[in-house]
């Protein structure tokens, strides 16, 4: 609204663009906008982009319960890329991964990196065989590991 308030005022479009910072299209836009809609077109209006490829409710229909339940897809556990690959054949071909992993984030799913440990076998033997690391530990987290692995100077 500066602008157009400023060129009314009889500044001319190059005095303008220097004073507010702006590039020359940007400032012919506006002019153009207020010409055809008045001040009402100098409004920022939500840019209407691509349609998405499923919508909300066809999220919450067809891959929020297989995600729930892998069962029903005759897996155990899912992987992104494994319900990727099921849905792009079963439910929309144009689906991307960065798409499908956006539609989980909407809906307060995130991606895990599995990081399971198996139990020990034999459990008294796994704990005998942590005991010499408890004391390297204990020593790294007391202060000592900064010391001695502090990185070495660059040889100029």
């Amino acid at each position: 609204m500066r602008a157009i308030w400023t060129l009314g005022r009889g500044f001319e479009k190059a005095a303008v663009i220097d004073f507010l910072g702006v590039d020359y299209s940007a400032l012919v836009d506006w002019i153009h906008h207020f010409n055809e809609r008045g001040i009402d077109g100098l409004i920022e209006c939500k840019k209407t982009g691509r349609p998405r490829k499923l919508t909300i409710e066809a999220v919450k229909e067809k891959i929020l319960p297989l995600v729930a339940d892998p069962a029903k897809a005759g897996q155990k556990h899912w992987t992104a890329v494994k319900l990727h690959g099921l849905l792009k054949d079963d439910v929309c071909k144009d689906l991307s991964y960065s798409t499908l992993v956006r539609y989980m984030y909407e809906n307060g799913l995130v991606l895990k990196v599995p990081r399971s440990m198996p139990e020990p076998p034999d459990r008294d033997a796994w704990q005998k065989q942590r005991e010499p690391h408890r004391a390297f530990l204990a020593e790294a987290q007391s202060g000592l590991f900064q010391r001695l692995f502090r990185p070495r100077a660059r040889e100029t």
